[in-house]
């Protein structure tokens, strides 16, 4: 066949390393939760953290791939500070803490256009969770009984869903 072969969308095996910046944006929610159920005002403060991530996958076609992710977010601090409580004094210090792992099985849907080559991500599997309390959980556990800060392993389902104009673009000519 005289057809040209396109360099930037053969089929064939990739493999992704880089890293992971974990943005917080619950410190809010956490604070008006704990106002509500203690009545007073307290100020949350939880750490950003960074961390790791990898896939290994492989391009079927020109328009598809299926790929293994997994990603690591290294341990964060969920700080609380304030008047706590009906009567209480000032508590100050680590409510607990938190790492996590997720691995997911994805596929991406491909526009094959040239060397930028945008994608729909999908994928699913499973999130793991490292929780340690920290000094300042029994004392509001012991402050309403609503309040319940769990430690231990936790395991959840993930989903992902993204949409990226890098695409598979790494393979070029040799």
């Amino acid at each position: 066949s005289d057809e040209a072969v396109d360099p930037f969308d053969r089929p064939g095996p990739y493999v992704t390393l880089g890293g992971s910046y974990a943005y917080n944006f619950f410190d809010q929610q956490i604070a008006d939760f704990l106002e509500d159920e203690l009545g007073e005002q307290g100020s949350v403060d939880i750490d950003d953290s960074g961390g790791l991530n990898a896939r290994i996958g492989y391009r079927v076609a020109s328009w598809f791939a299926a790929e293994l992710a997994y990603e690591w977010i290294d341990r964060y601090d969920v700080e609380v500070s304030g008047d706590l409580g009906p009567g209480g004094g000032s508590l100050s210090g680590r409510l607990y803490d938190i790492e996590g792992h997720t691995l997911t099985l994805n596929t991406r849907r491909i526009v094959p256009v040239w060397r930028i080559q945008p994608y729909l991500l999908l994928g699913a599997g499973f999130s793991h969770y490292d929780v340690g309390r920290g000094p300042l959980a029994a004392p509001l556990e012991a402050l309403d009984d609503d309040i319940e800060i769990e430690d231990g392993n936790q395991t959840s389902f993930a989903g992902r869903l993204g949409l990226d104009g890098r695409g598979l673009s790494g393979r070029g000519r040799v």
